[in-house]
C-alpha cells in the first residue's frame, strides 16, 4: 500500500486491492494458484464471498 501511494494511485483505488488473492483452497502448484485466483475474481464478479458461505 505504501509504494501504491507513492506511485500516486489514488486512496479509492488502493482500497479495490484485494490481498492476498484468491480463494483458500491449499493450492500448492502454479496451475491451482491459477485456478484460486479465477475463482476469487468470479466470485467478486458475482458479488459473492467464496468458500462455503452461500
Amino acid at each position: 500500500i505504501p509504494a501504491l501511494t507513492e506511485l500516486g494511485v489514488p486512496a479509492a483505488d488502493i482500497a479495490r486491492v484485494h490481498r492476498p488473492i484468491g480463494l483458500n483452497i491449499g493450492s500448492r502448484t502454479p496451475a491451482e494458484i491459477a485456478i484460486a485466483t479465477l475463482a476469487g475474481l468470479i466470485a467478486d464478479r458475482n458479488a459473492r464471498p467464496g468458500g462455503f458461505d452461500f
